[in-house]
């Protein structure tokens, strides 16, 4: 996988653990407010990561937006975009963005420290093998995994753990710390921390995340340097809701 192959305007969209694809309806919004055709791709209820990979493979074919396209994948969805992109040509993917996606070294410590009440912070809905899952990440999650292939990092900001658990402060640094390890899959990509956004980024604050796209990909393309693929952090609003 060879750097950029052009510049997209469609997307396709892989929703978090459990959510429906009409959660990422906003971002598919924010995208079509900018000029980009999105697809949104739910799953199928599978054990294991593999299955849903294949299974992305086989909706990948029978897509309507055309290529190249921008993978998008919130939470596990980024673990199987992840994934898939190590498979898929790179003449069909322009890039892949993950949306606060695990790292499993990050899961595996916080399971470790939270134990069983790991399930109900780490909620499971769709019955996935998550061992098994992040057994194949661990796989992926190396560096020059994806070549060169154009990669976006996105991590919620500091403090934004739901839940009352008293490890939630621990879990919540082991996270943040281990999101920018994702960044040594490719050798073209960045990282931004959308600070005061939470880890369902993609359905609160749909606006800010699409705001870091079309920047990252923008400056990408036309400054075609280096120094351009790196976005600093950003500061998206306060719902009102939270001030």
């Amino acid at each position: 996988m060879n750097g950029r192959v052009g510049s997209p305007s469609s997307a396709v969209l892989l929703p978090a653990l459990g959510e429906p694809t009409s959660s990422l309806s906003g971002l598919a919004a924010r995208l079509r407010a900018a000029g980009w055709v999105s697809e949104t791709i739910g799953r199928q209820p599978r054990r294991n990561l593999a299955d849903h990979v294949a299974d992305l493979h086989s909706a990948w074919e029978r897509c309507s937006t055309p290529a190249p396209r921008l993978l998008v994948g919130a939470s596990y969805g980024g673990m199987v975009a992840a994934s898939f992109a190590q498979e898929i040509g790179a003449s069909e993917l322009a890039g892949v963005v993950l949306l606060d996606v695990p790292h499993p070294l990050s899961h595996r410590a916080i399971t470790a420290a939270v134990g069983r009440r790991a399930a109900v912070e780490l909620p499971n809905p769709e019955g996935v093998d998550l061992a098994d899952a992040l057994t194949s990440m661990a796989g992926v999650e190396v560096p020059g995994s994806l070549g060169r292939l154009p990669l976006l990092v996105l991590s919620r900001g500091a403090n934004t753990w739901p839940g009352r658990d008293p490890d939630l402060p621990m879990a919540d640094r082991v996270w943040l710390a281990h999101q920018r390890l994702h960044t040594l899959m490719s050798a073209d990509a960045a990282f931004s921390t959308l600070h005061g956004v939470g880890h369902d980024m993609a359905q609160t604050h749909p606006a800010a995340v699409v705001d870091e796209v079309m920047r990252w990909w923008g400056r990408s393309v036309a400054a075609a340097h280096p120094t351009s693929t790196a976005p600093g952090d950003i500061l998206a609003p306060t719902p009102r809701g939270l001030r």
